[in-house]
């Protein structure tokens, strides 16, 4: 039974390590796809690359709405 338990918590490590590479990749692609000057997008790029967790966070809540929302 803990041999289940085991596999089960390594499953559940190697999902989040996943989930969080596809978050920081996902947001740096957001970031050289988004319409702004391209200093904003370098300083984007590195929040993102310096801090992957809460620099997605950050790009996705409050970076990627700014961006587009001026470029109308």
């Amino acid at each position: 039974m803990s041999n289940g338990i085991h596999l089960l918590g390594g499953g559940v490590l190697i999902a989040g390590i996943v989930a969080f590479v596809v978050l920081a990749f996902a947001a740096m692609v957001s970031v050289l796809r988004a319409p702004q000057p391209c200093g904003m997008k370098i300083v984007w790029f590195c929040v993102v690359w310096a801090a992957p967790l809460l620099g997605s966070i950050a790009w996705f809540a409050f970076g990627k709405p700014y961006a587009y929302q001026n470029a109308r």
